[in-house]
């Protein structure tokens, strides 16, 4: 779907699912988009998807529902502006601390005098909406300093939502990164989800389905492929 659809269901508080590709198989990217996901969005900064490969699998999206999203390596113009350039409807922000991180993020994702993001119209122009085709910002917060920070972050003009790193968040509070954990680690997770809320913006999180929406999640992410391939293998194994 386009991202101003994604963004209107996000709007009317209707919960989304999608899922990662992290493995460098086109026709995972398929599998996905046949099953019927909302969103689908390719790892490039924890995947092994190599660069030459993207525009394929943002390709092999065409003709789907799913929202095609990219998880770039880091809060770089330059990487940023190659994944919207290629084909895909958002981008995924990484390691996102400060304001001032939120407002490089959009600026990245906007053409001048808004942004900074260079002129490309090699595969836009072939595309719906062409060079000024609607975009998605995700800002991931995953540091302590984020989140002491999420009110600004999610205030900045921009910024569509929030994708939660709860295993960089553990880390960067002295925790071992095994997802969503009791006490602090909790509490600094409640207070992002708060200042989406309060800013009218989306929650994103990997995790089960009915957990993510008792806490508020509307963007929720099932997994990835190679979890999926890992869980199927040992279903089949445990069969023997």
């Amino acid at each position: 779907m386009p991202a101003t659809e994604l963004k209107q269901r996000w709007r009317a508080g209707e919960a989304t699912y999608g899922a990662a590709i992290r493995l460098n198989s086109t026709w995972a990217v398929e599998v996905f988009a046949h099953a019927g996901l909302d969103f689908i969005w390719i790892d490039l900064q924890h995947g092994f998807v190599p660069e030459h490969l993207l525009m394929p699998m943002l390709q092999a999206m065409n003709g789907f529902q799913a929202t095609s999203l990219v998880r770039v390596a880091a809060n770089d113009p330059v990487l940023i502006g190659r994944a919207l350039d290629a084909g895909s409807e958002g981008v995924i922000v990484p390691m996102v601390q400060t304001r001032e991180d939120a407002e490089r993020a959009v600026a990245a994702c906007r053409y001048e005098p808004a942004g900074v993001r260079s002129h490309s119209a090699l595969r836009l122009g072939y595309l719906p909406g062409g060079i000024h085709r609607e975009v998605i910002c995700l800002v991931m917060i995953e540091t302590e300093l984020g989140v002491r920070n999420a009110a600004e972050i999610t205030a900045v003009p921009g910024v569509d939502g929030v994708f939660v790193g709860p295993s960089d968040l553990a880390l960067s509070m002295g925790l071992e990164p095994s997802g969503l954990q009791p006490g602090r680690h909790a509490d600094a997770i409640d207070a992002v989800l708060k200042a989406c809320r309060d800013n009218g913006v989306v929650t994103a999180l990997t995790g089960e389905p009915e957990a993510m929406k008792a806490m508020g999640v509307k963007m929720i992410s099932l997994g990835s492929d190679n979890l999926f391939l890992m869980a199927g293998m040992k279903a089949a194994l445990s069969k023997r």
